[in-house]
């Protein structure tokens, strides 16, 4: 995916802007485009006191681990609660990304795990491919640079899903 001008590419597809998946953690709190939210650390948009994050709140890398260690192992919880049939360790971790992204309860109420539970796992990963809008704006459409991340984040979790298959 190119974006259309040397300003858009320098600044919506080379700067970090980052979850778990890129292994790195802003210290400092900042948002990838206009579209998203404040984050910090490995993509956490909330303080531990459940406060959102706000543009320039700092955080060390230790407490970055931390953090995500916590919102993960919180999402962990869920997505068992709500996933009924067996998974494949991928599956699993496509499903615990998502969650990291959406939320518990998106992920709980999606198409995916609603797929999942009835043993339709290449249905389930299909599903992945829904979640292409940000904003308004469907992010699969060629030229959307504000958020292209967002439909290639969708394409990588329905390929690591199928690879599970």
């Amino acid at each position: 995916m190119t974006c259309s001008t040397p300003r858009a590419r320098r600044h919506r597809t080379t700067r970090p802007c980052f979850g778990s998946s890129l292994g790195q953690a802003r210290i400092s709190g900042s948002r990838c485009s206009r579209l998203s939210t404040e984050t910090v650390g490995f993509g956490s948009t909330f303080r531990e006191d459940g406060s959102p994050v706000r543009m320039g709140d700092t955080i060390t890398p230790q407490q970055a681990v931390a953090r995500t260690l916590a919102h993960i192992q919180k999402d962990e919880r869920g997505i068992k609660a709500c996933v009924t049939a067996p998974v494949h360790q991928a599956e699993y971790d496509t499903l615990l990304d998502f969650s990291y992204q959406y939320g518990v309860v998106a992920t709980c109420s999606s198409s995916m795990v609603r797929n999942v539970n009835a043993g339709r796992y290449a249905d389930a990963c299909k599903s992945y491919l829904l979640y292409k809008f940000a904003a308004g704006y469907d992010c699969s459409t060629p030229g959307k640079c504000r958020c292209s991340g967002v439909w290639k984040r969708s394409q990588e979790r329905h390929a690591a899903c199928m690879a599970a298959q």
